[in-house]
């Protein structure tokens, strides 16, 4: 079975469900917006937060891995530098 079908009938059935948990609620209807739009946004806030310490995450990591790099890239380069200075000597 393809994968969009799949999951176009996931959030059809999600969309479904919703519809009729609203429909069948145990609250009137403003009651039940403003608990939906509460939730709404906690999740996202939620969301925010994660999102932010995630990028903050691979920020540390990307930051470890350009001095990582730079170190490296210093090394190769006295390498390289001490060998010049050998052959010179050498010839």
């Amino acid at each position: 079975m393809n994968s969009g079908k799949v999951l176009l009938g996931v959030l059809l059935g999600v969309v479904t469900g919703a519809a009729l948990g609203v429909l069948f609620a145990p609250r009137e209807g403003k009651k039940t917006r403003s608990l939906l739009a509460n939730n709404a946004k906690d999740m996202a806030e939620d969301l925010k937060n994660k999102v932010k310490n995630e990028a903050e995450s691979l920020r540390a990591r990307a930051n470890e891995m350009e001095g990582n790099i730079r170190d490296k890239a210093q090394d190769l380069a006295n390498n390289i530098r001490n060998k010049a200075d050998n052959a010179v000597k050498n010839a």
